[in-house]
């Protein structure tokens, strides 16, 4: 028979000493229910022996199906959010119009034919009479079957504004600038009649540019915008259904010389009062689908909810309206002085070619433009509807909406004020889990895995850009360039072996028996952590709280599966893998492909060329050490269900992995993310020199690009001189404001070639053949030069002047000039009150060359009434090799030849690793 089982708590502690239970007289009958009594009165006193759970376990087959999950997941959710569209033809298969990218590649390829159509060239005018003879050809047809009423104008006019860009206020004139406009509506609207008459403000505007930027066929920025709308155009027109509101198409010109034509259509155009709503087609990649990145009203937001491919995230409209990305569209001239609400798209991936000569037809990826015809016509016909919010006279509702597209399949959206009861409830129910996981693992547990986190994160971010910052110093910046996503391989692992390896820190606080409960404890802290920063970001309206609210859903799901399992299987430490890691680590990933990709398609070809005082590498580390932390959280309490020795392991992998990654990466730039280097070779009329000027405006390696050109071209006397620009320095001028981002070289150059013969002397002749060879004639070429003339009028202690300038043959002038202005053309801003210097831009249609402008300024003594103007400028028939094949742009101009030549000798040496911006620029000082 077996000894009988200690009973009384001094016989358990007894036993646990390793002693006999003490023996005990029997009790008589009495006595025996008096004790009974006092054991049921006291029986929540009783003490019990701490148990050591045995671990949750996970086989070889969980593993294995989560590193299938982590390898194979991220590819299948980049396939579908790469997805594009197959592309249409013009009709469907039962012969009605339909929105056709073919239509638009046509387009596309007519204004490319063109050339760089940029503003102050023949070519911008060409695009501009190519866009208004297709007007004129639709609403002959529109015409011709008299349901819809087509209008159309060629707006033509001058302006004055300021602009700001780059943190600096840009002083603008305009004159010549061209808008062709074309408008739709029906005879007779379905909805409205003579008892219910059409509101006067019910038409939608689209926007797109026909102009290109210096030096870019323009494709993609904004042939494809261009394409769309003809594209839209015809497609309404020969439907030839009635609508109930009106649609405006703006193909305007001047958006690359700061928005002047989108200025003027806004401040002049009679059409300008009906227009209730905008939609803006830009371009600043040419793959992919059109990403929505501004939506500026609940409506809107709606509107776009009705697309065929939604392609948009409010964490991209969060990050634009910050300000971080450095760049502007006509949406905002709409905004500005329309003050209607609307949609801003564009496609941006691959926008290395972004401002470059391969902006062109044949780098637009397929299916692009089904995209963005397809979205666009989607949005149209419900705002052209009865059910459209065009037809309200409500005033827009704020965008207090969270949206997000998934996968180019599903958009959702929520009100803000759904998103506070939500997400509320979301942080109580986690955390009501986390409370329930965390009882009972003890309070030295709970703070050193608290302490831990909050530890971990600072470093994840704190490592990332400790290696930015090394890699700028070692002059190996940018590594990440070469591909949108290359950063996400060096600084997610240099984030994670930061973090990680404090985590291995702190378990050293900790006994063997006390951290198996690390793993637990971290992922309830990890829920705990994510739903205050969602709440946080909630708490200060950013409606990007989504992304948090879906991790701390996600780990919630975890937590509810670890829990069921525990409560319906046997209690061990540590969490359940299959329940707790496997399906959150699912939608984790698509909520990382959805975030890393829309974040680094955006940033890494943009921040890579920010300019040479921008800090891009810290920008790129930050970034990528966020998406990777924030969106694999699971990783933490994972890291701490493996033994210390595997621990250590990790973190070596790691090390070695970034190391590996940084030690093998080199020259960052290739065929299809090309370094842009800027070339001019600039004559001053004041000193007649010949200067040759280079630029980059990245803080990527050079390499010996420099020091070879000036062995090449330079004067054997000049030297070769390195200077980073400031605003009071000219070399530049011709892109002010962008002049001030870059890092600069330039050598006097030698015109005759016979320092190239004398450095190749002595040398092989076929080498010699190759050398520098001057510019015959150059003394006698005549340059174009700006004229003046003025009209004054003294006063005591100031002057009134009136200037009228001549810029034929000169493309994009700039004025610069010192004085302390009293007052001046420009309606706004009113002149600073004081003595400093002032930066005026000019855009001029190569037919309207002449343009007054008024100052009054101070004198500041007697003698000195003159005004000090450099101005500068490109010569319309040198911004070679790009006017070259056009008419005036021949052989034999010096600019002409000598860009021409080093286009061919940088080919030969860096291949097509450089894309080249070249130009013969002019200047000179003149006394006004």
């Amino acid at each position: 028979m077996p000894p009988k089982s200690p009973s009384t708590p001094r016989q358990r502690r007894g036993m646990r000493r390793g002693k006999q239970p003490i023996a005990s007289t029997p009790a008589s009958p009495g006595e025996q229910a008096k004790q009974s009594k006092q054991q049921q009165k006291h029986h929540h006193v009783v003490a019990t022996a701490p148990v050591h759970l045995p671990l949750q376990k996970a086989g070889k087959l969980s593993w294995t199906l989560l590193g299938l999950i982590f390898a194979i997941l991220p590819w299948v959710f980049g396939r579908m959010h790469y997805a594009l569209p197959e592309p249409l033809p013009p009709l469907d298969a039962d012969g009605i119009p339909q929105p056709s990218e073919e239509v638009v590649r046509s387009h596309i390829q007519a204004l490319e034919d063109i050339g760089y159509r940029i503003v102050g060239t023949p070519a911008a005018l060409a695009g501009e009479q190519y866009v208004l003879d297709q007007v004129l050809e639709l609403v002959e047809q529109c015409n011709a079957r008299n349901v819809l009423n087509c209008e159309w104008w060629h707006q033509k006019g001058d302006g004055l504004h300021a602009f700001e860009i780059l943190d600096h206020e840009v002083l603008k004139s305009y004159t010549g600038i061209s808008n062709i406009i074309l408008k739709i509506s029906a005879f007779h609207p379905p909805s409205y009649d003579i008892h219910n008459p059409k509101p006067d403000k019910d038409a939608i505007l689209l926007g797109a540019h026909i102009d290109s930027t210096f030096p870019s066929p323009g494709a993609a920025d904004d042939a494809i915008g261009v394409g769309v709308m003809l594209d839209l155009a015809r497609t309404l027109i020969h439907q030839n259904n009635p609508f109930d509101n009106s649609i405006i198409f703006l193909f305007n010109g001047a958006e690359e010389t700061l928005q002047d034509g989108s200025h003027l259509y806004s401040i002049e155009h009679s059409t300008r009062t009906q227009v209730k709503a905008v939609i803006n087609l830009e371009a600043a990649g040419s793959k992919g689908g059109a990403l929505l990145f501004q939506a500026t009203s609940g409506e809107m937001i709606e509107a776009y909810g009705k697309v065929p491919y939604p392609k948009g995230t409010v964490i991209a409209a969060d990050v634009f309206s910050s300000g971080i990305i450095m760049s502007d569209t006509d949406f905002g001239q709409f905004e500005k002085y329309l003050g209607v609400s609307g949609l801003d798209m564009a496609i941006v991936g691959h926008s290395y070619f972004y401002h470059t000569h391969h902006d062109t037809l044949s780098s637009i990826q397929p299916g692009s433009a089904q995209h963005f015809t397809s979205n666009i016509h989607a949005v149209v016909s419900h705002l052209l509807s009865s059910s459209s919010p065009l037809s309200s006279t409500l005033p827009w509702s704020p965008p207090d909406k969270v949206y997000f597209g998934l996968f180019d399949k599903v958009f959702l959206y929520w009100d803000m004020k759904a998103a506070d009861r939500w997400y509320t409830a979301l942080a109580a129910v986690s955390g009501v889990m986390a409370v329930r996981r965390l009882k009972g693992e003890g309070w030295k547990v709970i703070t050193t895995a608290s302490l831990a986190t909050i530890s971990g994160l600072a470093g994840g971010f704190i490592g990332p850009n400790l290696l930015a910052f090394t890699l700028t110093k070692l002059g190996k910046p940018l590594l990440w360039f070469t591909h949108e996503h290359l950063a996400a391989l060096i600084y997610i692992p240099t984030a994670f072996l930061s973090s990680l390896s404090i985590h291995l820190f702190f378990t050293h606080f900790l006994s063997p028996v006390e951290r198996t409960k690390l793993e637990a404890v971290h992922y309830a802290v990890q829920m705990v952590w994510s739903s205050w920063m969602m709440l946080a970001l909630q708490a200060v309206r950013v409606r990007s709280a989504y992304l948090p609210a879906g991790i701390t859903l996600f780990l919630l799901i975890g937590a509810l599966g670890d829990g069921a399992v525990r409560v319906w299987g046997k209690e061990r430490e540590g969490m359940n893998f299959k329940a707790t890691y496997l399906l959150p680590s699912i939608g984790l990933i698509a909520f990382f492909v959805e975030a890393i990709t829309a974040a680094l398609d955006i940033f890494t070809p943009l921040t890579g060329r920010m300019g040479k005082s921008a800090p891009a590498e810290h920008v790129i580390a930050t970034l990528t050490a966020t998406c990777g932390l924030a969106l694999f959280p699971t990783l933490t309490p994972l890291f701490h269900r493996l033994p210390r020795q595997t621990q250590r392991k990790v973190v070596l992998v790691l090390k070695i992995w970034v190391a590996g990654v940084v030690a093998g990466l080199g020259w960052v730039y290739d065929g299809e993310h090309p370094k842009r280097v800027g070339l001019n070779y600039n004559y001053n009329h004041t000193d007649q020199s010949h200067i040759i000027h280079i630029a980059f405006m990245d803080l990527g390696p050079i390499g010996t690009i420099p020091s070879s050109l000036h062995a090449r071209y330079a004067l054997p006397s000049s030297p070769l001189i390195h200077k980073d620009l400031e605003d009071e320095d000219h070399d530049w001028d011709a892109i002010y404001p962008v002049s001030t981002f870059l890092d600069t070289y330039k050598f006097e150059l030698d015109i005759s070639g016979q320092g190239s013969a004398q450095r190749l002397e002595g040398q092989e002749k076929e080498k010699e053949k190759g050398g520098w060879g001057g510019v015959e004639g150059v003394e006698n070429f005549e340059w174009p030069e700006m004229g003046w003339s003025v009209k004054e009028k003294g006063g005591d202690g100031f002057r009134d002047v009136e200037i009228t300038f001549n810029f034929t043959d000169l493309v994009w002038p700039v004025l610069s000039f010192h004085a302390h202005v009293l007052s001046w053309s420009f309606p706004a801003p009113a002149p600073p009150a004081e003595y400093m210097q002032h930066h005026i831009k000019f855009a001029n249609s190569v037919d309207s060359p002449l343009t007054t402008l008024k100052l009054r300024y101070k004198v500041e003594e007697p003698g000195q009434e003159k005004l000090g103007v450099h101005w500068s400028a490109f010569d319309v028939s040198q911004m070679n090799p790009f006017t070259t094949p056009h008419p005036g742009g021949g052989t034999g101009k010096p600019a002409t030849v000598v860009l021409t030549d080093m286009w061919d000798w940088i080919g030969e040496q860096w291949g097509g690793d450089l894309d080249l911006v070249t130009g013969g620029v002019v200047c000179g000082v003149v006394q006004i």
